[in-house]
């Protein structure tokens, strides 16, 4: 029976993780021939630029219309980051659960990559047109709880020791004793 649940819950979060990046897929609207692409990875950072918008400008050439350089969302509103595990035979699926409060700002989207045997995850506020300064500041207003479950992109890894880093200051590390697929 537990074997049961474990499958239905990898086939959900399965289901929402392919919803969720179908909404980070490119868009072109052909009625003002503008490209929308939602995020772009920097050398150093996952998802640093989004909502860029680039419009066709004549021939061969596009224009840069707009972006949202994204700011992470502050360490100290994150209250506990909690590595969870789902099965014990390969493929392994790992999340974070993310837990902590919010004010005036909405917590977005949240963004990883593996960088030799380390997964950045950065963790961005939402976007908004008035929000432009660099340090989010804490507004006047009440907070609200939020709880966020990440599934972590580790499928196809190698056996090995790796670590994750949220925001550059939550940390912990995982292992795989084989490579992280399917069994032939």
């Amino acid at each position: 029976m537990k074997k049961f649940y474990a499958i239905t819950l990898a086939i959900l979060c399965a289901l929402k993780m392919q919803l969720a990046v179908a909404q980070l897929l490119p868009v072109y609207d052909s009625t003002n021939s503008e490209l929308t692409i939602p995020v772009v990875n920097s050398q150093t950072t996952p998802g640093v630029f989004q909502n860029i918008k680039i419009r066709h400008h004549q021939g061969e050439f596009w224009r840069l219309t707009a972006y949202w350089e994204a700011v992470k969302f502050h360490s100290a509103l994150i209250e506990s980051v909690k590595l969870v595990t789902v099965g014990s035979q390969p493929p392994i699926q790992l999340y974070l659960e993310i837990k902590g409060r919010f004010y005036c700002m909405d917590p977005g989207n949240i963004l990883q990559a593996l960088e030799d045997n380390k997964l950045k995850v950065n963790f961005y506020y939402a976007e908004y047109p008035y929000f432009t300064i660099k340090e989010p500041t804490i507004c006047a207003a009440s907070y609200d709880n939020f709880r966020k479950v990440v599934p972590l992109e580790v499928y196809g890894l190698p056996a090995g020791q790796y670590e994750y880093l949220l925001n550059g200051d939550f940390s912990g590390t995982f292992s795989f004793s084989q490579n992280n697929v399917l069994a032939e």
